[in-house]
């Protein structure tokens, strides 16, 4: 928009016309009413000339009825105002009667220095007239000041007059505001400055012959980015300009300020479309007069009527765009006219792939364009259903794991038209403790499926499922497929597939009598491998794949059972009868020379290779003020996983033990006080049984052990080396729990233990179901050991490595 535009503003010191209504209440502050109940100040404060009162601070009044040290010189009659300049400024409020739209007035005041102290801490008074009654006091109106004018007075003697011209916009009564205008007086300024104020005075203005005019000329429609160019140049008598610029509502017709601006041939635009807009220009000399001139954009902008839905290939649409029925639209389909018309704003289409994005360009009578364009998604009517590939590289749908590994797969999907946008759904029964993803980028193809599941030793075999439903939503024919993942869990202590090569009678290494698996065995595909003479059992769940190199003597048999691994896993709990332990321990001793009185335990004499019937623990040792100054805790699924001191197992300690220390401010093992402590230990057994059991725990002879802070560097070093050393110890027992299974299992005759890479130094024990050691092997050659002599029934064997152990469970026939 090029605007000429001007900013001034002027102070016309003139006479008021004489006979002349002055419109303000009380302008003088003659009217004194005592029964009006003012501000707090008592008799001389300013609500008691009404109208006016008090916006911010508590603005005086000065009348006969004052106080002496208020009573000041008027400029007219007996009453004036005096307003503060302390710290915070004080302002006031008064009332005209009603004003008349259109109407010139004089706005005028009179003002003097209460008392010279300076020029520097004395700022002007301004007043501004508004139709609009204030919102804010206090202090937060002080921001929402916006005098026309204000004067700074030079005299304590004699009144200054300051006198302004007015054009009223509305009807009705406005508002007289008179203030402070400046930066604030400084805060720690003791003294106390103010103006007085007299004769405050709205009158009509009759003399006209000196007001300004106000002229606007231009074009009263505009295209979008047209120059919106309006000229002022007609308008006299002024000697500055201003042009502000209202958006007019469609629906209402109230204005909206948008700009107010002091550019002079300056270019703003355009503005917001599919509008109207009303310009003001305000001329001046003293005086004010304004004009407005009214213009409107023409928007021929278009919008297709579509819900963005694919269509079918060769299928009939009705293509529909917004817009004026006088306007011209023109259709063009891949760059070739099909229909032009006034009004034409539907148009019938075949679109096709390829040739399916669509133009239409609107021509208003003004001469105005606008070019709208949809390119519509075309499905093909020969469609396939999405495909995914398998787990693994054969492109199967199952998968085997052992109960407490991971599984982790890649799958790929893919369908025969890229533009088709495909949708899936999932219906799982696995527990909650997996992940996958399958993005759908924006061109509507998939990312890969990928899939992590860390099982639990908890989880129970059997099957699960992962069912994924791909649906491409092709609007001529829908494609949807369905796949379905398979989850086999074996039994923790089964492995998923058996591999032999090179086995068989001597110089080989001879095949177990039965193998079981969860999902395959292999034989002879790249070395002999022979049954003999044996009797030999090959069991698995899904294949046993035999290799040109298998030899199979009269006694092999193989069996494909989907329940192998699935319905006969080791079950610890199977009999299980309750906890099992001695009665607690209630003290520790330091100071009576006895090494096994230095610690905390609870022991299980009875069972001491299968101590406490437990499958887990939590331990807490508590002091006198209630907090917890001692935990540990473990807990699993393997069976008989504590031991317990005994005459046949001279261990020093169990599991569950406390050694009397606890860990200081410092992270140092320090030995805890003498007193009494309390103990709770919960044992965790079978079907989710739990027990809790709870005492005292009284500690003597700790006085004489110190632990300096300044060995704590050492002692850091050493506690970080054992736990390192703990670790590492439990992650070579989990690594083995899971390679190390026994075959076969049942079994009649002979077991043989296979995952162990030390084959010539392996000892055993084998316990009964309550714990109790029936037959202990040492140096077991093959790592096979013969059971014969034991009744049919379900134990425990306990695989001894260094000085850790793990148990398996094996069934004798």
């Amino acid at each position: 928009m090029i605007i000429r535009i001007g900013i001034a503003l002027l102070f016309l010191l003139v006479g008021i016309e004489t006979n002349a209504q002055n419109l303000v209440l009380n302008g003088g502050f003659e009217i004194i009413n005592t029964g009006v109940t003012p501000p707090p100040w008592g008799p001389y404060a300013v609500g008691y000339a009404p109208p006016w009162r008090s916006l911010v601070g508590t603005v005086d009044v000065s009348h006969p009825g004052a106080p002496v040290d208020l009573i000041q010189i008027p400029y007219l009659g007996n009453g004036c105002m005096r307003i503060g300049h302390g710290p915070n400024y004080e302002y006031v409020v008064g009332e005209t009667m009603p004003l008349t739209a259109g109407q010139v007035y004089e706005v005028s005041y009179f003002v003097k220095k209460y008392q010279d102290i300076g020029s520097s801490n004395i700022r002007g008074v301004a007043l501004e007239i508004t139709p609009n009654m204030p919102a804010a006091v206090g202090f937060d109106y002080i921001n929402d000041f916006n005098p026309q004018f204000q004067i700074e007075a030079t005299s304590t003697t004699a009144y200054e007059q300051v006198i302004y011209c007015f054009l009223a916009e509305t009807d009705g009564v406005h508002y007289i505001i008179i203030g402070g205008k400046g930066p604030p007086v400084p805060a720690d300024v003791s003294n106390y400055y103010a103006h007085l104020v007299d004769e405050v005075s709205v009158v009509l203005k009759t003399d006209l012959s000196d007001m300004p005019t106000s002229q606007i000329s231009g074009q009263t429609s505009f295209c979008i980015d047209d120059n919106i160019i309006l000229d002022g140049s007609l308008s006299t008598n002024e000697t500055s300009y201003q042009w502000r610029v209202c958006r007019i509502n469609p629906v209402t017709g109230e204005l909206q300020e948008i700009y107010i601006g002091g550019f002079i041939n300056g270019q703003a635009g355009p503005f917001d479309i599919n509008a109207c807009y009303r310009v003001l220009l305000y001329t001046d000399n003293g005086c004010l007069a304004r004009n407005s001139f009214d213009f409107c954009y023409i928007n021929p902008q278009v919008l297709f009527i579509y819900n963005g839905d694919p269509v079918c290939e060769g299928d009939l649409l009705n293509l529909s765009v917004t817009g004026d029925n006088g306007w011209t639209y023109t259709w063009s389909q891949g760059g070739t006219l099909i229909g032009s018309g006034v009004g034409l704003n539907t148009m019938s289409v075949a679109p096709t792939q390829g040739n399916s994005t669509f133009i239409v360009t609107v021509l208003t009578p003004e001469g105005c364009t606008y070019s709208e364009t949809l390119t519509l998604t075309v499905h093909s009517p020969i469609n396939l259903a999405p495909q995914m590939d398998g787990i693994d590289t054969y492109g199967t749908y199952t998968a085997y794991v052992t109960a407490g590994d991971n599984l982790g797969f890649t799958s790929n999907p893919s369908n025969d038209n890229a533009n088709e946008v495909i949708d899936y759904t999932l219906v799982n029964n696995i527990p909650s403790n997996f992940s996958y993803t399958l993005v759908q980028p924006s061109d509507g193809s998939l990312n890969p499926l990928t899939f992590f599941w860390s099982t639990s030793p908890y989880t129970p075999p059997g099957e699960y499922t992962f069912t994924l439903t791909l649906n491409d939503k092709n609007k001529c024919n829908p494609g949807i497929s369905s796949f379905t993942y398979t989850i086999i869990i074996i039994c923790d202590q089964c492995p998923v597939c058996v591999y032999y090569e090179d086995r068989g009678p001597s110089p080989q290494t001879p095949l177990p009598p039965e193998t079981e698996t969860g999902q395959c065995i292999t034989a002879g595909w790249s070395q002999p491998v022979s049954t003999g003479t044996a009797n030999v059992l090959f069991k698995a769940g899904q294949y046993i794949a035999l290799g040109p190199s298998f030899n199979a003597g009269a006694g092999y048999q193989g069996i494909i059972d989907p329940s192998t691994c699935l319905t006969d896993c080791e079950d610890c709990c199977q009999n299980w009868t309750g906890f099992t332990y001695d009665p607690i321990q209630n003290f520790i001793n330091f100071d009576d020379g006895d090494p096994a009185t230095d610690i905390w335990q609870m022991t299980d004499i009875n069972h001491p290779y299968c101590a406490f019937n437990a499958k887990g623990y939590n331990l807490d040792i508590i002091n006198q003020y209630g907090n917890s100054i001692y935990n540990s805790n473990f807990t699993t699924t393997a069976c008989c996983p504590f031991s317990s001191p005994a005459p046949e197992n001279t261990i020093t300690q169990s599991e569950i033990s406390w050694n009397g220390y606890t860990t200081n401010i410092w992270g140092n093992q320090v030995p805890v006080s003498n007193g009494v402590y309390f103990y709770i230990v919960t044992l965790y057994g079978c079907n989710d049984e739990s027990i809790q059991l709870n005492g005292n725990i009284s500690v003597f002879g700790t006085a004489g052990i110190i632990l300096n802070p300044d060995d704590s560097a050492e002692l850091k070093k050493e506690q970080k080396e054992r736990l390192e050393l703990a670790t590492a110890e439990i992650e070579v027992m989990n690594q083995l729990r899971q390679k190390v299974y026994l075959s076969p299992n049942p079994a009649t005759e002979t077991i043989q233990i296979n995952g162990l890479e030390n084959k010539e130094n392996v000892n055993i024990h084998i316990l009964d179901a309550n714990g109790r050691i029936l037959q202990v092997e040492s140096n077991i050659a093959n790592s096979r050991f013969n059971i014969s002599k034991l009744a049919s029934g379900t134990y425990y064997l306990r695989i001894y490595v260094n000085d850790s152990f793990i148990t398996k469970k094996f069934v004798k026939k």
